[in-house]
């Protein structure tokens, strides 16, 4: 995963940390040039208000996105659905692995 990083850049090993809700899914065929796109599978739907919380499946980890609800309907995601997780650079968050214990 890519972040931006500006002059303080954290020493040894790091966490990359994101938003759920900075997380953009788009199908397979709408697939952009993004640094952070990965190829993910719907795992889990789950109602949460005005936003669908996703459970997406990854070659390995697996992420968390809040999709707006409205935005979801009109994709219509089902479990099982692929679909490419995209993060942009801005919303990479990098903090030392020492800190997060």
């Amino acid at each position: 995963i890519y972040a931006r990083v500006g002059d303080a850049l954290p020493a040894g090993e790091v966490i990359a940390c994101v938003r759920p809700e900075n997380i953009r899914l788009v199908p397979p065929s709408a697939a952009i040039a993004e640094v952070n796109q990965f190829a993910a599978t719907v795992e889990a739907l789950l109602d949460h208000g005005p936003y669908i919380r996703v459970r997406l499946g990854l070659q390995g980890p697996r992420l968390i996105a809040f999709v707006p609800k409205h935005e979801a309907a009109l994709r219509g995601l089902h479990v099982g659905d692929p679909a490419h997780a995209t993060i942009a650079l801005e919303h990479v968050h990098l903090i030392e692995a020492d800190a997060a214990d």
